[in-house]
């Protein structure tokens, strides 16, 4: 019973500062001010998170990607990577408020509006992974003699779309749909296609 109690707490703490972060920003947020939104003690908070910036972290970074990786893993992938980036996509336009604001505290701090380094380079190099982990994913289904540019250049698209999406820019499926098809258009010309059986991302 106790553990339940201090878990919903600490899900509130959580809940209620990633309203505060995605709304007024690192520097602007107080401990006090997510205290008080989450209807709990600054000693309990405190018992929680020694300081702001190990609670920023908690926010931007791990809850994030826990958050990035369970959206994708949720995603149907059937070995057509053309259709999985599109549903990728699409998904990201059906965010929950809270996940949209992991999305946007995320982006800021990879852009380091937080004038935190230690963190934006940490996300900075975990973007990269991703990019490179997308880069890998498409090498494995097309051979082609420009593949590393046009597996970046999706790479990018996929990041700029989600960007453009948290931040309340209309984007609309069919646009998806057009870019995606121009891009692996793109991939296929002169290239050998094929077919591995590869777990889900």
């Amino acid at each position: 019973m106790a553990k339940i109690i201090e878990d919903s707490i600490k899900n509130r703490i959580l809940g209620e500062s990633v309203k505060c972060f995605a709304e007024k920003g690192y520097r602007g947020t107080s401990m006090r001010d997510i205290a008080n939104q989450a209807e709990c003690s600054l000693p309990m908070l405190y018992y929680y998170y020694k300081n702001k910036k190990q609670l920023f972290e908690e926010v931007a970074f791990n809850e994030f990607v826990f958050t990035n990786d369970r959206l994708n893993k949720n995603i149907p992938f059937d070995d057509n990577l053309q259709n999985f980036y599109k549903s990728l996509l699409k998904s990201r336009k059906k965010l929950y408020p809270f996940e949209n604001s992991l999305y946007k505290i995320s982006l800021q701090t990879f852009f380091g509006f937080d004038d935190l380094p230690e963190l934006t380079q940490k996300m900075r190099e975990w973007y990269i992974n991703l990019e490179n982990h997308h880069i890998e994913l498409i090498k494995k289904y097309y051979r082609s003699k420009n593949i590393d540019l046009i597996a970046l250049l999706i790479s990018r698209y996929i990041n700029e779309v989600t960007t453009k999406i948290v931040f309340g820019i209309t984007i609309y499926d069919e646009e998806i749909e057009n870019e995606i098809d121009f891009l692996f258009k793109m991939l296929k010309r002169k290239n050998i296609k094929t077919e591995p059986r590869i777990k889900k991302v």
